[in-house]
């Protein structure tokens, strides 16, 4: 019996060994499945889906999945184009190469049409679906086929075409020859009767814009002006059968130094044009001087500023002066009226009547110093677009929130950011919507330097003819009556308040909503970041309807960036969902409480993974604290475990994002650590103004402390990591506690005094960053002096006992090399452990090759401290710099010290002497 028994128990242990999933490693970060562009058939039946293996270049398994989703049907193409269903949802359609594929959904008939030229054009008119695609034949054909009966029709010649909106007309542009001259025809197809007319020829045309009959087509084309070549604009009216010009750019109206850039749309009652002109490029006047900057404490703006306006660094950038500007035309008087000026920003009114106003603002000076600097302040301003008369509105607005969709109202915050208001564009008259509710609870959350906002936030929708527009708080959904005569009614009931979670509209609800309406919500928890669905009934004040809620997450903010997908002619929707321990898949859904997978990758299944949990405390004084652990998949109590802190502001929120492994740009990347036998703990930090570095030092030991209970947490054996912000912090933290085995500080700054005067991107100084903004300190150098010289960590280089590695690149925009510079040289002085990578043509963070690079050296440096892995070359003896590029150092000593353990980095080699004098 005994042999039994020690035989099975054998045969499990070896089951077991090889069970055992292997940790992420180098090979597999490039290759890691995901799941794009999904899109679901208008008659909801069919689906679609791309299978990617890497984001960044073509794979053999990359996989185009078209699905039956009450069937078996299914296709599976290999390619990572994306593909479009026919209106009839009859045919899929995508790019195999330099082919385009037609699958006839449900059978096995697939047909490929060659050469083609670009992309193509799916529309439908009267019913019907049509496809659009042009051939890289010698006769320029552009074919096109009626995808319901069949029947096709190819035009030669044709360089460029555009379908109209509705479908019902198209346009080509046919090249020119000889007899022409060169210019180019424009003809005009009724597609439902197929009748082609010619209406203009010229040189260039593009830019069309049809209007919203489509009895009228605006474009432009290149002609002589003057002594040079510019964009002249046309309009065809169909009615008339001519095309007739409007513009160009020594039209009356158009300033000398700009230039027509580009059309934007008719008027929604077809009596004017809307466009953009840009500033033409100036000649270059002559220096005659010496070239000198003068700064001046009168300037509204820094010099740095000025010149980065002028001519930014980077390429890629468009000075200020050069971006497009709008402006309108009246197409019967010709008169032109320039709408936006130099410096202003606009937000053109929308909806039926939204032609005849729009609003905006003109900033002087740097927007971050209008706390203190008199010359930065906004003003705001309504155009009228039809005179170009402008009118200061006379409310301090600080936060815009929009426009109605007919264009009666604007809505905003006042600058003391605690009430919304609305104006009536018409006569300007101002009603306050919100100064009726009574003050809330506090948002617990907040912890900035300016005053707490007003509880009302962005706007959520708006309510039949712009009768009422509801108003987000931080958890419900308010309706408030446009005119304030009726009360204010919470549409959530107050439900999201009580149970501590955010309520929003789970579609982009920017129109009118049916006040009888039932509409989808998207719910949050803030205690245990629980995701799901609601229903809100818009005619009754009671609890919303749950739908669904759990531990993943489904649609939420930036943190998903998955709109949902609904079927145009049925109630079949694709939503997103994942979870810490699960990639996002695509999932179909017709009531929100179940959930059919159309996707299956989980690459993660196939190494060993992680979990995660909200680990909350209580610091000294009461207050409630919480982060999430990430803890391996084959986590074992009985082990003792090293933990990394990684930390910047807070980010429990993520408790069910999921994290694909990859390269360390910045941050350490949670997968590839947890997956390595790491404990990775992200503690959320709240601050305390002018307090920085202290908030993250209670955050972290706090955190640290809740965790050394647990017996499998290696209390001598725990490590920090941040980047920016959270390299600041790490730099703050080694200087005030001894708690951490090892420490990594990436681009953070180390210096408040020095770096109180930096200039950031855009020539920005970074005054007000400390002052107002993420720096929190709630005053300036002067009248905050002790508490700047107590958050500089420089300043306490000699406290530290942990060693610290530091990435800094001199191409950082954002916090100045000199900042991790300063701490090493201060680390190096006291013979300190400490080591400063620096990546050429690098910025504030790490990319390709050089993350590679960073990702290892950052491994091994946590391997060596933390797990006592032998410590790499360039750890012990440094890299010259005349191998620079040559020799790596990343192979690892197979030194030992008198007690056969690898040999550890030991102190500094310059060390401190007693300099003493004779008398």
């Amino acid at each position: 019996m005994k042999k039994i028994n020690l035989t099975v128990l054998l045969f499990f242990c070896i089951s077991y060994c090889f069970a055992q999933k292997p940790a992420v490693d180098f090979n597999v970060l490039d290759s890691w499945t995901s799941v794009h562009n999904a899109k679901i058939s208008n008659d909801g039946k069919y689906a679609v889906y791309n299978s990617m293996s890497s984001p960044y270049h073509d794979s053999p398994d990359d996989r185009l999945v078209i699905k039956q989703l009450n069937g078996q049907w299914e296709k599976i193409v290999q390619t990572r184009s994306a593909a479009e269903f026919s209106s009839d949802s009859k045919t899929a359609i995508f790019i195999f190469r330099d082919s385009l594929c037609l699958v006839q959904l449900g059978s096995a008939v697939k047909e490929s049409i060659p050469n083609i030229l670009g992309g193509y054009k799916i529309f439908s008119v009267d019913n019907q679906s049509y496809l659009a695609v042009r051939r890289t034949t010698a006769d320029k054909a552009l074919l096109i086929r009626n995808l319901t009966t069949g029947k096709e029709q190819t035009y030669t010649g044709i360089i460029d075409f555009m379908v109209s909106p509705s479908g019902n007309h198209l346009l080509l542009r046919v090249a020119g020859d000889k007899d022409s001259g060169g210019q180019d025809q424009l003809s005009l197809v009724d597609l439902r009767t197929g009748k082609q007319s010619a209406i203009f020829k010229g040189f260039g045309p593009t830019n069309y814009v049809f209007n919203k009959k489509e009895d009228q087509l605006a474009f432009a084309v290149l002609e002589r002006v003057g002594n040079g070549i510019g964009r002249t604009i046309y309009t065809y009216s169909m009615a008339e059968n001519k095309a007739t010009k409007i513009m160009n750019n020594q039209s009356a109206g158009v300033d000398t130094s700009m230039a027509i850039e580009q059309i934007d749309r008719f008027s929604n009652d077809n009596t004017r044009l809307f466009f953009t002109v840009k500033r033409k490029p100036a000649t270059a006047l002559p220096a005659t001087g010496v070239k000198v900057d003068v700064w001046s404490y009168t300037d509204v703006k820094l010099q740095s500023l000025q010149q980065y306006e002028e001519t930014p660094p980077d390429v890629y950038m468009v000075t200020l002066k050069y971006v497009p500007l709008r402006a309108v035309v009246n197409l019967s008087t010709k008169k032109i009226i320039q709408l936006e000026q130099e410096g202003d920003k606009m937000m053109p009114v929308k909806g039926e009547k939204g032609d005849d106003f729009i609003f905006l603002s003109t900033q002087n000076g740097m927007g971050d110093e209008a706390h203190w600097n008199k010359g930065a302040g906004k003003k705001h301003y309504m155009v009228n677009t039809r005179t170009g008369q402008r009118t200061f509105v006379d409310l301090a607005l600080d936060t815009f929130h929009g426009i109605s969709p007919s264009g009666k109202y604007i809505i905003a915050r006042d600058k003391d950011q605690q009430n919304c208001f609305i104006i009536e564009l018409a006569t300007g008259k101002t009603v306050n919507l919100t100064d009726k509710v009574a003050p809330l609870k506090p948002d617990e959350d907040y912890d900035n330097v300016a005053p707490q906002p007003g509880q009302f936030g962005d706007v959520a929708a708006w309510i039949g003819n712009d009768e009422a527009v509801l108003l987000y708080d931080k958890c419900d959904i308010w309706k408030f009556d446009v005119t304030g005569k009726r009360e204010p009614v919470n549409l959530t009931n107050g439900y999201g308040r009580r149970n501590r979670i955010v309520f929003r509209f789970a579609e982009d609800q920017t129109l009118n909503l049916n006040e009888k309406g039932i509409y989808l919500l998207c719910a949050f928890n803030l205690d245990n970041k629980d995701n799901g669905y609601y229903n809100l009934k818009l005619n009754k004040t009671e609890d919303p309807t749950l739908l669904t809620m759990g531990p993943y997450l489904y649609n939420w903010g930036y943190l998903t960036n998955s709109p949902l997908l609904k079927a145009r002619d049925a109630n079949v929707w694709i939503a997103t969902r994942q979870s810490a321990a699960e990639s996002r898949n695509f999932f179909i859904t017709t009531d929100f409480k179940t959930y059919t997978p159309l996707s299956n990758a989980y690459p993660e299944k196939d190494y060993n993974w992680l979990t995660s949990e909200i680990m909350s405390w209580k610091d000294e004084h009461g207050e409630a604290m919480q982060g999430i652990l990430y803890k391996p998949e084959n986590f074992h109590p009985a082990k003792k475990y090293p933990i990394i802190f990684d930390y910047y502001e807070k980010r429990s929120h993520e408790k069910n994002f999921y994290h694909a492994p990859a390269l360390a740009n910045d941050r350490i990347n949670i997968p590839w650590f947890v997956s390595h036998g790491y404990l990775v703990y992200t503690p959320d930090i709240n601050y305390t103004v002018g307090e920085p570095g202290k908030s993250a030092l209670k955050a972290v030991t706090g955190a640290a402390k809740m965790l050394s209970v647990y017996p499998w947490v290696d209390t001598t054996k725990m490590g920090i990591q941040g980047h920016s912000f959270g390299g600041y912090e790490t730099h703050y933290i080694v200087t005030h506690t001894n708690m951490f085995a090892a420490a990594m500080a990436a681009a953070g700054v180390s210096d408040l005094i020095s770096g109180y005067n930096y200039l950031w991107y855009g020539g920005n100084a970074n005054q007000d960053h400390e002052e107002v903004g993420q720096g929190r300190m709630g005053g300036t150098l002067w009248n905050k002096q002790a508490a700047f010289i107590e958050n500089t960590s420089v300043l306490n280089a000699d406290k530290v006992t942990s060693p610290l590695l530091m990435m800094h690149n001199k191409g950082d925009g954002a916090v100045p090399f000199t900042q991790s510079l300063e701490m090493f040289l201060s680390l190096r002085r006291l013979g300190k452990r400490a080591w400063l990578l620096q990546y050429d043509n690098q910025t504030h963070g790490v990319l390709g090759e050089a993350a590679k690079d960073y990702t290892i050296r950052m491994d091994q440096f946590f391997d060596h401290y933390l797990k006592g892995a032998p410590a790499p070359k360039w750890m012990l003896e440094g890299v010259p710099a005349v191998k620079k590029g040559i020799e790596n150092g990343l192979e690892l000593s197979a030194e030992k010290d008198a007690n056969g353990k690898p040999v550890t980095p030991g102190p500094g080699l310059l060390k401190l002497i007693t300099l003493t004098t004779k008398n």
